[in-house]
């Protein structure tokens, strides 16, 4: 029995401003792919921080100190 491929594909569509404002946020010598990701992923660390504070949890916390 194979093994189930389980890759996600995201795509954007992005404008002249959505592209000129990803460009603001670039790293020098950064892909836009890891520009994306790294955006994608503070706003998810953001969340999940906020979401941890809302319920309770310390604030530093092991899951934190993994990243």
């Amino acid at each position: 029995m194979t093994k189930p491929n389980k890759t996600i594909l995201i795509s954007f569509r992005l404008t002249e401003d959505d592209l000129a404002n990803l460009e603001y946020l670039r790293r020098r010598d950064e892909p836009r792919s890891m520009t994306l990701r790294r955006i994608i992923y503070d706003a998810w660390y953001e969340a999940a921080k906020a979401q941890d504070e809302e319920a309770g949890h310390p604030r530093i916390s092991d899951r934190w100190n993994c990243l």
